[in-house]
């Protein structure tokens, strides 16, 4: 029996080992093989065309292409037109960040005012479609172009047009103000260069992409004014704006890629 155990011991040690040393090697070649198919399915998407949920909530409906030129770099372009700005309108009825009134250039129809507001705070603006243009190369920082980490520079042209009914004009102001059916033309204009770091993730037919970035927009603005001149009669007129600021972004986009 002793002599039994001195042979069947070894012999089960050889083939536990044996075991064990079969599972493993299958085990890594099906994952070697599941990955290579993965990277393989990846560097075969070389388009996507995305849209972006978030963006009606300040007026763009946009829709974008992306396009992969080599395993690190893409460019994607983006167009779409722009609607009512709600949450523009939202901060400016909270009056935060606010631009002074200083910023503004005044020019009158007709004699000097002494005394300027916005026609729009007094009714409701009507508002236009307007355009909206963006270009934006990229760098993926794992070499694994449209899905990973990556970094981007923008340029993006938005334009907002909307109208005010302007005000009878030659009249006292001590007189309540009168609106005409006239709606005179208003605009905003944002040329914004960004910097963007974000991630995209390119599953079996969609893709999901999200990012954070700082820009420089240089803003030009029209909006009609009304006031009294010296003689307190209604005088109307535009105030226009120039400036560069600095604007916060963030953006969520999903996609179809091809």
């Amino acid at each position: 029996m002793k002599i039994c155990m001195r042979f069947i011991l070894p012999i089960l040690l050889i083939c536990i080992v044996f075991t064990t040393s079969a599972q493993q090697t299958v085990y890594f070649s099906k994952d070697t093989s599941a990955t290579n198919k993965k990277k393989y399915n990846r560097s075969s998407e070389t388009n996507i065309i995305k849209i972006a949920p978030l963006s009606f909530l300040v007026g763009i409906v946009p829709v974008f292409y992306e396009r992969r030129l080599s395993d690190l770099f893409s460019v994607q372009v983006g167009a779409g037109i722009t609607i009512k700005n709600y949450l523009k309108e939202t901060v400016d009825n909270l009056e935060i960040g606010k631009i002074e009134d200083g910023d503004y250039t005044l020019n009158w129809n007709g004699g000097q005012g002494n005394l300027y507001l916005f026609a729009s705070e007094d009714q409701k603006p009507k508002y236009k479609t307007g355009s909206y243009f963006s270009i934006q190369p990229r760098v993926y920082f794992d070499g694994e172009a449209m899905d990973g980490y990556y970094m981007g520079i923008s340029y993006d042209n938005t334009s907002y047009k909307y109208g005010s009914r302007s005000i009878v004009t030659g009249v006292p102001s001590s007189n309540s103000i009168s609106f005409t059916d006239t709606y005179v033309k208003e605009y905003d204009k944002y040329s914004d260069i960004a910097v963007h770091f974000g991630g995209q993730t390119i599953y079996d037919r969609l893709s999901v992409e999200y990012s954070v970035g700082v820009a420089i927009r240089n803003k030009q603005s029209r909006r009609y004014v009304y006031g009294f001149d010296n003689n307190n009669d209604y005088v109307d007129g535009y105030a226009d704006l120039k400036k560069s600021i600095p604007v916060g972004l963030f953006s969520f986009r999903v996609g179809y890629h091809f």
